[in-house]
């Protein structure tokens, strides 16, 4: 694990950048070595967001959701973002590099963000990044042992109880066009399901545009 008390480039997806202000936020890489092969890694991101899922609520916080892929929510507004990075053969992952960034004492300012930005301190006044991050490994701890132990069945069963877009109209950037449908889950393999009109389709990646309203499925 590498931890900072500033990062000066910090990335997010599709070469974002990931802003925080030094000693006021959570930023850390941690180094994973699962002995799986490369399909199985995808789980890896869902253990993840639970990962920050269970950190904010030991913290106290509530209504704590995941926007599929990477992004943690806490009353809608996001808290922590995530980036993994894998190495390996065909076979076989050799490691994986898990990012987490989270805002703890300072709601940063992020223009044309997809998601209105919060922090920890706003829903648990005089947290501070120590408890975070303790709060995070362990919950990280928890929720890679039981992928690994339980299987993927038990992380998609997690996510699904924290899913942030499930009943929702959404739009779905996936690289050569838009998806609009009704958010409705993840499926066995952690990929994104869209209801739309000609039926249900899964996504591997993709990236959330924008949210509507929840319609209750």
């Amino acid at each position: 694990m590498v931890g900072s008390d500033h990062q000066h480039a910090g990335r997010g997806r599709r070469g974002r950048v990931w802003r925080d202000e030094p000693a006021r936020g959570l930023t850390v890489s941690i180094l994973l070595r699962p002995e799986v092969a490369p399909p199985a890694a995808a789980m890896i991101p869902l253990v993840a967001a639970l990962a920050v899922v269970g950190m904010a609520e030991g913290l106290g916080c509530g209504d704590v959701t995941i926007a599929w892929p990477n992004d943690v929510l806490i009353d809608g507004r996001k808290v922590a973002g995530i980036l993994c990075e894998l190495a390996g053969h065909r076979d076989r992952v050799h490691h994986v590099v898990v990012g987490i960034g989270v805002n703890v004492g300072l709601t940063p300012d992020v223009p044309d963000a997809r998601w209105s930005p919060c922090c920890l301190a706003d829903h648990v006044p005089g947290v501070t990044r120590q408890q975070a991050l303790i709060e995070l490994l362990n919950s990280l701890s928890d929720a890679y042992a039981r992928w690994r132990v339980d299987g993927a069945a038990a992380t998609v069963d997690a996510f699904s109880r924290n899913d942030g877009l499930r009943g929702r109209r959404i739009s779905v950037d996936v690289g050569n066009r838009m998806v609009m449908g009704i958010g409705a889950g993840i499926d066995a393999e952690g990929r994104l399901r869209i209801e739309t009109e000609t039926g249900v389709q899964s996504f591997a990646s993709g990236e959330v545009v924008r949210v509507g309203d929840e319609l209750g499925l």
